[in-house]
């Protein structure tokens, strides 16, 4: 019966790094969420005495949901969302569409200088583009 080759000692040491790294930067990045939940879900009168690393919930109360789900603000931005993505993606996948089967045809003038184009437009971001100058929203701060 052969027995099967065990892995160095540095490379199980370097696992153990690896993997306690991540976990220690899932549980960083989860464990807000989760205080958060955990908040929203609390009685309202036990929320003031919670700290920022609980997790449960301080008696269940579903009082802050109905209460935000139930405001037409609130509402209105669920559905101009909605209505954004669901647009947004939808003209987003249908351009994507055309210009790729454009830029297959071999024989479709201009093709080089737009396929540069593209190219500009993935390795440039917008913000990087516009030579140092302010955004509208920078202005407005």
């Amino acid at each position: 019966m052969t027995r099967p080759l065990e892995r160095p000692r540095m490379e199980r040491v370097e696992n153990l790094l690896i993997t306690s790294t991540l976990l220690l930067m899932v549980v960083i990045t989860v464990q807000p969420i989760l205080n958060l939940l955990a908040i929203s879900f609390s009685d309202p009168a036990q929320v003031p005495g919670k700290s920022g690393l609980d997790i449960w919930p301080s008696g269940f109360s579903t009082q802050i949901w109905e209460i935000l789900v139930l405001h037409p603000s609130v509402l209105r931005g669920l559905a101009n969302s909605a209505l954004i993505t669901i647009g947004g993606t939808l003209i987003n996948v249908t351009f994507t569409a055309m210009m790729a089967y454009a830029m297959s045809r071999p024989n479709l003038p201009g093709r080089r200088p737009l396929y540069i184009f593209v190219l500009i437009t993935i390795a440039f971001e917008p913000g990087s583009v516009s030579g140092g100058r302010r955004s509208n929203c920078d202005a407005l701060a």
